[in-house]
């Protein structure tokens, strides 16, 4: 799927690979940010999210913990205005061998993408240590809300 922002078309391939059983989420070319408008996070998330509806039966269900909290580590995921940078390490391709790993980045992917749509629009969030919402700021009204 393709992105054009900053002069730059960023295209992303979800591959399928049969042995080793794996997903791989490739770049177009090395890289270690790849930075997309928050629209076509939302797009190159539903795409992930049909994937993972294709291939949950014959990948099963994970059994090591560790291996899917590393996976899903490869990737971070920050917001700035209307854009969503992925950043990796440097690569051209992400392996994820349990499709709940994969299904992690998927909703980070969504988060960041809320997150950026929210920002453009004014709205600020914070988050705690936990991923819990902290503090809601709207800049436009200068409103700001603590939660708990």
């Amino acid at each position: 799927m393709p992105s054009k922002i900053l002069g730059e078309n960023v295209q992303f391939t979800i591959e399928i690979e049969d042995k080793p059983k794996s997903i791989l989420l490739v770049f177009d070319r090395k890289c270690d940010v790849a930075i997309i408008p928050y629209q076509d996070a939302y797009n190159l998330a539903a795409v992930m999210e049909q994937v993972i509806t294709d291939v949950k039966a014959e990948f099963g269900d994970a059994t090591d913990r560790d291996v899917v909290e590393s996976e899903q580590a490869q990737i971070r995921l920050v917001h700035h205005n209307e854009l969503v940078a992925i950043v990796v390490e440097w690569t051209d391709r992400l392996r994820f061998t349990t499709w709940e790993a994969f299904y992690l980045v998927l909703n980070a992917l969504k988060k960041c993408a809320q997150d950026a749509q929210l920002a453009a629009k004014g709205v600020h969030i914070r988050y705690d240590r936990n991923g819990m919402i902290s503090k809601i700021h709207n800049s436009k009204l200068n409103y700001t809300q603590k939660v708990r």
